[in-house]
């Protein structure tokens, strides 16, 4: 197969809110099991306003291609949402 990268949610969980704890469910593992590289995107918010991401896993040495994708992703999709300040 000739992909680039694997797309899949950075966790299967909803973020917890403040306060609460964070179930399990995250999906980065994948990267430090394997020793491939990856790298995490913005991808949205939950219905309650909590930010949700995807995380793209690459080819062995291949870190430019996949900040190239994650890169094309966040411009496309402009899910990234900066705090308001005070």
């Amino acid at each position: 197969h000739a992909l680039d990268a694997l797309l899949y949610p950075t966790s299967s969980a909803l973020p917890a809110e403040v306060g609460k704890s964070q179930g399990a469910g995250n999906a980065n593992r994948l990267s430090a099991y394997s020793g491939v590289p990856a790298i995490s995107v913005p991808a949205g918010f939950s219905d309650n306003g909590l930010p949700v991401g995807l995380e793209l896993l690459g080819k062995e040495f291949d870190e430019p291609t996949l900040i190239k994708l994650a890169y094309a992703y966040q411009e496309g999709t402009k899910h990234r949402k900066a705090p308001e300040l005070e």
